[in-house]
């Protein structure tokens, strides 16, 4: 009984943000935008956030097209980053976003719900691209390592 009362809110919970998707739209001054594209189906998330001088979230929006998971998520993604720090986004898994969704996916449905995650990942490097190449090359504005 347990698990079907689980399985019911999870279900009502994605519903929520299908028929009510949370900051579905664009801003007109976002700190940082990135889309993501799922190449096997077509679906589209472009996610655009506005980060504080503290490195924190003020608000996070997306828009996209595709189906109702990959939106769903997107929806949930900024709702759940809203008020965190870049540092926490950083070391966000791919399963705290799984999670919020909450439904048993096949592989090819895990790649709708998670694009936003990669949205998301592939924002934050390009919000420090001297990290991102200091990780691939050992080389930073102060030279290189070793």
């Amino acid at each position: 009984m347990e698990t079907q009362a689980h399985e019911e809110h999870s279900a009502d919970f994605l519903l929520d943000h299908i028929e009510s998707p949370y900051h579905k739209g664009r801003i007109e001054r976002s700190t940082a935008t990135r889309t993501e594209r799922n190449a096997v189906c077509g679906d589209v998330v472009e996610l655009q956030i506005v980060v504080d001088r503290l490195g924190r979230v003020r608000e996070a929006w997306f828009d996209g097209r595709g189906c109702l998971l990959s939106q769903a998520a997107a929806s949930m993604l900024c709702e759940h980053i809203e008020g965190r720090t870049v540092a926490e986004l950083e070391v966000l898994q791919p399963d705290e976003l799984l999670d919020l969704v909450d439904i048993p996916l096949t592989p090819l449905r895990r790649q709708c719900a998670l694009l936003a995650f990669r949205a998301i990942k592939s924002l934050l490097a390009a919000l420090h691209p001297d990290r991102e190449r200091r990780a691939l090359t050992g080389c930073g504005p102060g030279g290189c390592a070793g």
